[in-house]
């Protein structure tokens, strides 16, 4: 099943040109402007408030479910995301790596687990092969200004993740994995989770984790619903396991 896409909005009328062209460059159907398209909704309500859309703004761009004020904006919030960065188990499947090492986070999505990552790395790489996902996040590492520099360690690449590893001619420290998974509990995913799982392919996942086990030097980290079964059927050196994710590491059998 090939995932919908959102639309183009331009936030206003002065941003209509910016919003056309940003269309095109992130192949994805321009809608109009915000404003405009709000004025029709009382006549196309429900099938309006159920598509998501890209909204070119003033100050940034954004992801948005619907027309309504009950949705918020969806973004790469890199300096709401530091603020409350803590010890977790993703940070805990990354111990006894060397602070001076290099990740790659392969389905970087919004970033938000890159973050952590680059607290305990000296370099992260961002792969998003979804054009308007990594326009996002590229703007969100733009516009964010974080005093520890984490931000600078970060760098985000628009390409398929598969490609860009079997191109690598050295072996990386770490890769880290996060290939969706659907809701398996009572628990509701957050937006920004929601979103990306609806608006894109899983399928475009497959063979991931054996090209990375290939390309990584020291361990490829996995993120999985406690409940999920092994990704790719291939069973972790270890995991550790929250009350609702669980993080399967692999050590590469050789180096």
């Amino acid at each position: 099943m090939i995932p919908i896409q959102p639309f183009v909005l331009a936030e206003d009328l002065s941003l209509e040109a910016q919003a056309k062209k940003l269309a095109k460059e992130l192949h994805l159907l321009y809608k109009g402007n915000f404003q405009d398209l709000k004025k029709q909704n009382k006549y196309f309500r429900d099938s309006i408030e159920k598509k998501y859309f890209f909204i070119l703004g003033e100050d940034r761009s954004y992801l948005k479910l619907g027309l309504s004020s009950r949705n918020k904006p969806i973004y790469c919030d890199f300096l709401n995301w530091s603020k409350s960065l803590r010890k977790s188990n993703l940070i805990r499947s990354m111990k006894g790596i060397p602070e001076e090492c290099t990740v790659i986070d392969a389905t970087a999505g919004l970033g938000q687990d890159a973050l952590s990552l680059a607290t305990l790395s000296r370099k992260i790489v961002l792969l998003e092969r979804v054009p308007w996902i990594h326009a996002l996040l590229k703007e969100g590492l733009k516009k964010t200004k974080i005093e520890d520099s984490l931000i600078q360690r970060m760098e985000a690449i628009c390409v398929d993740s598969k490609y860009y590893l079997s191109a690598l001619k050295q072996k990386v420290d770490v890769i880290y994995l996060d290939p969706m998974f659907t809701n398996m509990g009572k628990s509701k995913a957050k937006k920004e989770t929601q979103a990306l799982r609806e608006l894109t392919d899983p399928n475009k996942n497959k063979g991931l984790l054996d090209i990375s086990l290939k390309k990584a030097k020291e361990r490829v980290i996995v993120k999985r619903h406690r409940n999920s079964k092994y990704f790719e059927g291939v069973k972790p050196s270890f995991f550790i396991k929250g009350r609702v994710l669980r993080y399967d590491v692999y050590k590469p059998k050789f180096n």
